[in-house]
């Protein structure tokens, strides 16, 4: 354990001293092609990471009327199988019914509901 002791003391001059970091910078400044691929690196790393902090950023939801929102609610929202299964969904100010239902309970696909018109005789 001494000895273990004894060799860290004697190397930690060695490896923290500057004579061995001048040398490694002297190495980096005498090749151009080592120093535009650092370059290179670190335009890579910095346009990864301004992607990443894009991908953090909130994104628009349906609840809010915004380009992303389709003109028709998505067919998932109509299932026979649930508990809670609406007649009618209202989507942009217009009534949004189910087409035709499959055998397992879900929705194929949605329709405008047709408005309701009244005679007047």
């Amino acid at each position: 354990m001494k000895n273990v002791i004894c060799l860290v003391l004697l190397l930690l001059p060695l490896i923290t001293s500057p004579a061995a970091y001048s040398q490694q910078d002297t190495e980096l400044n005498q090749s151009p092609a080592l120093r535009t691929e650092t370059e290179r690196a670190k335009a890579r790393l910095m346009e990864a990471i301004k992607q990443r902090d894009e991908a953090k950023k909130p994104k628009k939801t349906s609840r809010k009327i915004s380009e992303i929102m389709s003109e028709q609610p998505c067919a998932c929202v109509f299932n026979n199988t649930n508990m809670w299964n609406p007649e009618k969904i209202l989507w942009k100010d217009q009534y949004f019914v189910c087409g035709h239902y499959l055998e397992d309970g879900r929705c194929e696909y949605v329709k405008p509901m047709q408005a309701a018109t009244t005679e007047n005789n």
